[in-house]
């Protein structure tokens, strides 16, 4: 560990890995024009044909759900001068039912292992949500969701190679347990999104001797997520840095996928820093929803020894700002 790191009295990683904002539109729908749309569902409709099983149900579907769409925004167009003026389609979800979903995800984990020319395969799989698509070369993807509780599936149709299939900040990131008791005082999603273009001050947490930036949560009755993200000083960065508005404009020109964070600048204990790369910390006996959920869970009688360790370490755990 580096002499600076300990000065301040943070345990950092070695190196921060190269990572900058991508060209404008990359996160974004592709638009096109009314003769483009016909064109491209002409394609679609033949290409159908030489599809079967699994992947012909869900393709069908997908691409049924944009036909309809498509239509009903074309029937809503006041303006016969728009005819030329590139569009995306608002929705281009599907109703699909789990059974349905499962079984394709199941297909692309098995597919995934092959190589198919013309076909990309990509899944995705974390604590809370399994994703899976495939891009058919000049023709479009589907892409499925599964949030992992029932009747929370989501299929989608696109015309060109869907984000899905580029190198998202969720694609293979750390799962840490750590007691909600540890990391919920830390929560300072607001405090950043209060900055705008200042740099917010922010404290972190540990797990181990490392320190984290809790920027916000996802809650059930017995699963507590904490968005976190490790942190460098600034310094040490090789990349892009963001303060909160200029991070909101990148999402907003799909220059970043939005929700992550990497490269937003923050002061820690005064020391100017980054955040570097997104994890989830967990907690499976949460005590109640965290910071920013009204509901809270139900009793649970048996705490373990998680929930008893957090408690005791809780003051040397939390650093402040």
């Amino acid at each position: 560990m580096m002499g600076q790191t300990e000065q301040f009295g943070f345990d950092f990683s070695d190196a921060a890995p190269v990572l900058g904002a991508m060209p404008e539109g990359t996160w974004c729908d592709k638009a096109y024009t009314e003769t483009e749309f016909a064109e491209r569902f002409g394609r679609a409709r033949s290409f159908l044909a030489q599809l079967q099983g699994i992947e012909h149900a869900i393709f069908q579907l997908t691409l049924g759900a944009a036909l309809a769409e498509h239509a009903d925004q074309m029937s809503r167009r006041k303006k016969i001068d728009e005819k030329d003026q590139g569009y995306t389609l608002r929705s281009r979800r599907a109703q699909c039912g789990d059974e349905l979903v499962l079984e394709f995800i199941a297909y692309c984990k098995n597919k995934a292992a092959t190589n198919s020319k013309g076909v990309e395969c990509k899944v995705t799989d974390t604590a809370d949500e399994t994703s899976a698509g495939l891009y058919y070369e000049g023709i479009g993807s589907v892409v499925a969701h599964w949030y992992k509780r029932p009747g929370s599936s989501a299929v989608f149709f696109a015309f060109d190679r869907d984000t899905h299939f580029l190198d998202g900040y969720r694609d293979a990131f750390e799962a840490i347990y750590c007691d909600q008791l540890v990391w919920e005082p830390a929560y300072c999603a607001n405090a950043i999104a209060e900055s705008g273009e200042k740099i917010a001050s922010v404290r972190t947490f540990k797990v181990g001797a490392r320190e984290y930036v809790n920027k916000g949560a996802h809650w059930c009755k017995d699963y507590a997520q904490c968005l976190a993200y490790s942190i460098v000083p600034a310094v040490q960065w090789q990349g892009d840095t963001f303060n909160y508005k200029s991070l909101i404009q990148a999402f907003d020109k799909g220059a970043k996928e939005r929700g992550d964070c990497r490269g937003l600048l923050v002061r820690v204990r005064g020391q100017l820093c980054v955040l570097e790369k997104f994890v989830s910390v967990y907690d499976d006996k949460p005590r109640t929803a965290p910071i920013g959920f009204g509901v809270s869970s139900e009793e649970d009688d048996d705490e373990g020894d998680h929930s008893q360790a957090a408690e005791d370490e809780m003051d040397d755990a939390l650093e402040p700002a």
